[in-house]
């Protein structure tokens, strides 16, 4: 539904300007803001906010609208993908809360209900292209970066961050649940 609101924001903005360049409709204020912003190759305010993305400049917010969209249609039509986009998502803690729910189902013999487990995230030493079908349990994610740090992939745990870096990617995360009970202090961390 957000990505429907999305579009159609989008698409009415690029109509609106288009109908007001031919001199069809008054130019708005929100319309001179939008084709202001497009000429900046800056993306409008209205977009930004439907989008909830945080590109810097308009075409790379295109193409993440696109992988965005890929991403949600492809799921929609039956093809989970194997590895999730997490920065892809309008809801990503609606994603980890439906994999603890598939979990649970999952071990509903083993007695796991959703009120006795926590995510279970383990950091792998796998990028996203090498990432070619869903784990059996969980789902695989992608896409997060860390602000002040780096991960070392060999000792796998964090690092000081690179000198002139101010954001690094994490490689592919296993997200999973665990019992409550199994977790330290309410908490799993895990690196594999």
């Amino acid at each position: 539904e957000q990505m429907r609101r999305l579009l159609t924001a989008a698409g009415e903005t690029l109509d609106g300007l288009e109908r007001a360049m031919q001199g069809a409709i008054a130019l708005t204020p929100q319309l001179a803001d939008a084709m202001g912003s497009i000429r900046l190759a800056a993306v409008p305010a209205g977009w930004a906010r439907a989008s909830q993305m945080c590109s810097h400049g308009l075409g790379s917010w295109i193409a993440e609208l696109r992988r965005r969209s890929e991403q949600l249609t492809k799921w929609l039509h039956g093809h989970q993908p194997a590895c999730f986009w997490l920065g892809g998502l309008f809801n990503p803690q609606g994603l980890l809360a439906a994999n603890r729910q598939e979990v649970c189902r999952g071990r509903l013999k083993e007695g796991w209900t959703l009120g006795d487990v926590v995510d279970d995230v383990r950091v792998l030493s796998v990028d996203e292209e090498d990432v070619r079908k869903p784990p059996e349990e969980g789902v695989y994610i992608c896409g997060v970066h860390l602000e002040g740090g780096t991960w070392d992939r060999r000792l796998q745990q964090l690092d000081e961050p690179h000198p002139t870096e101010t954001q690094a990617p994490l490689p592919v995360l296993h997200a999973t649940a665990a019992l409550r009970s199994a977790a330290r202090g309410g908490r799993v961390a895990s690196y594999a």
